[in-house]
């Protein structure tokens, strides 16, 4: 209520002071050149809100691209355990699916709060060191295991390579961009 107020009675307590001091006539020849000025300026807002909108959408793709792929080379692992299906190879098995789930639930539960705050979290880097120790580790056994075998070096890379990214994204920003062609525009525009 009162941030509706507020600016509503100082714009017509100015307007009321601003007639009282100059003439209409006054007014009129400023009219012209204050439409000019604010029209121009009002362009330049629209560009950059539509640059923001523009950077904001190619974040937001980039986020999803990087998410897909983390969670491809993840399922693929997924999908690798149980090839390990011999009875003693369970204990093994067992431990590649915890760390599979462990690193998702630090992701999800950690790492994206973190990410919003700009940092990290050490706990997640645990996670992603356990999944790698727990498929890299893993002797394969049967001609199956062996060419699965071939493949988890690169879905572990997968996983680290999109986790930098994941991680970097969020240090992208356009903000201080969007601020600084406001503040010189706006700058601009009044001072000319």
């Amino acid at each position: 209520m009162v941030t509706i107020l507020l600016p509503m009675i100082l714009a017509l307590g100015l307007g009321v002071v601003i007639h009282a001091i100059f003439t209409p006539q006054e007014l009129a020849a400023n009219a012209s050149v204050g439409y000019v000025k604010f029209g121009f300026l009002t362009e330049v807002y629209a560009v950059i809100a539509a640059l923001t909108l523009v950077g904001a959408w190619d974040i937001y793709q980039n986020s999803r691209d990087i998410i897909q792929r983390e969670t491809n080379a993840l399922y693929m692992l997924a999908l690798a355990t149980e090839t390990y299906n011999g009875p003693e190879q369970s204990e093994m098995r067992a431990a590649m699916r915890f760390s599979i789930r462990n690193y998702a639930s630090e992701v999800v539960g950690e790492e994206w709060l973190v990410m919003q705050g700009k940092g990290r979290s050490e706990a997640s880097e645990i996670a992603f060191q356990l999944l790698a120790r727990s498929f890299l580790d893993a002797e394969p056994v049967t001609n199956a295991q062996q060419a699965i075998a071939q493949n988890i070096p690169q879905w572990i890379s997968n996983i680290s390579e999109t986790r930098l990214a994941r991680l970097s994204i969020m240090s992208r920003t356009i903000s201080s961009m969007v601020w600084s062609l406001l503040l010189t525009a706006s700058v601009a525009v009044l001072a000319f």
